[in-house]
Parts: structure tokens; sequence; C-alpha cells
């Protein structure tokens, strides 16, 4: 007996390729009822009466193929509608509509940089290097005290100091 079997990856814009499979001749009734079974379950109380039982394998495979296909199509139903903006030619290849989204995560990491330098060069101008070099480093690069002692060969209490005075003269300047 041959069947044939829809897989996802076998949908190319919108067209079914099945895929053809022989099943040695036997008896398939178990694999009718479970299905029968599990399409009752799933059906709601109201529509319980309209699940019917399949004849073959094929009918089973079919009504697989039918979900696959339609949660495929859900998906993917307006990926290669979009076209490439501003070209004439025709090409083969899928566009995918994703690709033409707005993304503006280069202008966010911009204004991320130009904000932070901004508040380091503040922080420079009011306090001393050593004094501002601490704090830049723990308060906006989120290098702990300890691994900052590590960096440049202090004592963590050292760190620790610098960074509580410093801490301190800018809340003054502010």
């Amino acid at each position: 007996m041959k069947i044939n079997i829809l897989y996802e990856e076998n949908m190319k814009n919108g067209h079914k390729k099945y895929t053809t499979i022989e099943i040695p001749d036997g008896d398939y009734s178990l694999m009718i009822e479970i299905d029968y079974q599990q399409r009752l379950a799933e059906a709601p109380e109201d529509k319980k009466y309209q699940v019917k039982k399949c004849e073959t394998v094929q009918e089973v495979f079919d009504l697989m193929n039918k979900r696959e296909y339609n949660s495929w199509h859900t998906e993917n139903r307006h990926r290669t509608e979009i076209r490439a903006p501003f070209t004439d030619d025709e090409s083969d290849e899928e566009i995918d509509g994703l690709d033409y989204v707005a993304d503006n995560t280069d202008e966010e990491k911009r204004d991320y940089k130009f904000e932070y330098e901004a508040l380091c060069q503040k922080i420079r101008e009011v306090l001393t290097p050593e004094y501002a070099d601490v704090l830049i480093a723990t308060a906006l690069d989120d290098v702990t005290p300890e691994e900052y002692a590590d960096m440049h060969d202090l004592k963590r209490d050292t760190v620790y100091k610098r960074l509580q005075r410093a801490k301190k003269k800018y809340l003054k300047f502010l």
C-alpha cells in the first residue's frame, strides 16, 4: 500500500510536495482507531458527533497533512509577498519580508555611546583622574572594585576608599 505524506520542509511558497511511502499490507485498524480517539478527545463537546472514523490509512495521513499545511500556511503566508524595494528585476530568489522591517539597534547603540561619553566627560571635569577612573569603571562599566584593584595593581581597600570619596565629591557637584 502506498500513502502520501506532507512534511513541513517540503512546502515551498504554498506548493505542496508529497512524499510517497510504501507500507506493507496489513491490518491498520489499531492506527485508525487511535487516530479516531485522539480527534474525538480534541473535539469540543458540542462537535463530537461530527468526528468521523477514517476508513483507510491514507485518510488518516490526509487529515494530518491538512493540519500540517494549514499550520505552515498560517505561519508563512505573508512571507514572500514583499518585494525588494526599488528593484525592477524579477529574480527567483525567496524574499523574507522581515528583512525590510526597520531595525534601529545601531541608532540605540550610538545614542548610548554619546550619553556614555558625555557622562564620562562631566565626571572627568569634576573629579581628579584617579577618582574619575574608579567611578567610571564601577558605576558605568559594571566592573567590581575587586576587579578594578586587580587590573590596576591596587589594594581593595584603596579602591573602596577612592570610590567612596569620588561619590561624595560628585554628589557635592550635583
